[in-house]
């Protein structure tokens, strides 16, 4: 029916966050003018019902996330990743089912911890779907953690054929996590990732290469594809907006599934992603009457330091942020004292082709005059801005 058209149901806000450097968390889930927090009762970019129709359900309002939020995080440094103990190097997860807006240990969490890694969800549950604690995002397994926007349409058509193939360790990923549609999306990449390896074993060895991370998603991708169109379900869209992390590598993905039969309709939920060498407030925008600060991305280096993926831009200097294309991976991997960024279009395709081994950094940024704190202004130069190059090769599966 319409009301279960995957475009008008498009839930959940995510922010992830890889840096070179530790950041509070507060500085993009309560702070901001736009943080996660304001987003679970006033996000601007979901999909809405068609004109004239009106929400029946929770999940059809549009600027509503009320069904749970999740923080996760990792405690160990870039550099302890693959030196520290292997319980170390596992990521922190606290989720919650109260609304992000009336949980006041959000705020004392996010107040007080800092991070070079953090994945944020709001959750708004979809048809069909529990509310349950078990369901927040993000979730982990190992070393690695993984969030979702969206949806995968008539997912009680496809669960069980999902599920058939996966290895018994991811199949019990799913099970803890309630077997919703997000989770059983993890537990298919965590059985193409690791194969026979166990997440104990795994947890041992040193960070797999970002290509080996990249693959793996590729071929989740398909095997999703590949279950909707076993059951015939080819008429209704997907909505894959993934986020997965193995607290190295960071890689976030906008991708649509089905039949783009409606104009304009068929793009996939937001994504944004904005990179500098700073995430700073500015000073005289703190303690404005509604409690939130106004954040700015700084540049003072032509590679980046910190990389911020969003569903919606968390400041109001749109400038500031890049639209993920429709169909496309973003890859940031920390290198030689920085982060890279690489976007890549993904296809899928009935045949496999080998991927590069090396991903080149694909993220020029110009760096405009410094001001008294050593950071130029947004805005300052209209031709000093950030540029994000996209790659010219399409990823296909």
């Amino acid at each position: 029916s319409g009301l279960l058209q995957a475009p008008f149901v498009c839930m959940c806000r995510l922010v992830a966050i890889l840096s070179e450097h530790a950041v509070s968390i507060a500085d993009f889930i309560t702070r901001p003018a736009m943080s996660l927090i304001r987003q679970s009762y006033t996000s601007q970019e979901r999909q809405k019902l068609p004109h004239g129709q009106l929400p029946v359900l929770a999940y059809q309002q549009p600027s509503l996330n009320g069904d749970g939020y999740g923080l996760g995080w990792y405690s160990a440094t870039p550099d302890e990743i693959d030196t520290a103990r292997p319980e170390d190097s596992t990521p922190c997860v606290f989720t919650s089912l109260k609304p992000a807006w009336n949980d006041a240990n959000l705020s004392n969490l996010s107040e007080k911890i800092s991070t070079h890694l953090l994945f944020g969800h709001i959750r708004a549950a979809g048809p069909g779907m529990p509310v349950s604690e078990a369901s927040c995002h993000p979730f982990k397994a190992g070393k690695y953690m993984f969030m979702h926007n969206g949806l995968i349409a008539r997912f009680s058509k496809v669960q069980r054929r999902l599920l058939s193939n996966v290895s018994d360790q991811a199949f019990k990923i799913a099970v803890a996590h309630s077997c919703v549609d997000s989770a059983v999306a993890f537990a298919v990449f965590i059985s193409e990732l690791l194969g026979s390896v166990t997440l104990d074993e795994d947890l041992a060895l040193p960070h797999r290469p970002a290509a080996e991370i990249q693959a793996a998603l590729r071929r989740t991708l398909l095997r999703i594809d590949e279950c909707l169109a076993a059951e015939g379900v080819v008429d209704e869209i997907s909505l894959l907006n993934f986020c997965v992390t193995d607290g190295f590598t960071m890689i976030a993905l906008r991708f649509v599934l089905g039949d783009p039969d409606a104009e304009g309709e068929n793009e996939g939920a937001s994504l944004y992603l904005s990179t500098g060498s700073a995430w700073l407030p500015e000073e005289d925008t703190k303690g404005k009457e509604d409690g939130s600060t106004a954040f700015h991305m700084f540049h003072t280096s032509a590679i980046p330091s910190i990389a911020v993926v969003a569903s919606e831009p968390l400041t109001d200097t749109r400038e500031e942020w890049f639209s993920v294309p429709s169909n496309t991976m973003a890859i940031l991997a920390r290198s030689n004292g920085g982060i890279t960024v690489c976007t890549c279009p993904v296809e899928l395709a009935e045949a496999s082709q080998d991927i590069p081994e090396a991903l080149e950094v694909q993220a020029a940024q110009k760096v405009g005059k410094p001001t008294e704190t050593g950071a130029p202004r947004p805005g300052e130069d209209e031709d000093e801005e950030v540029v994000i190059r996209t790659t010219e090769m399409i990823l296909t599966v």
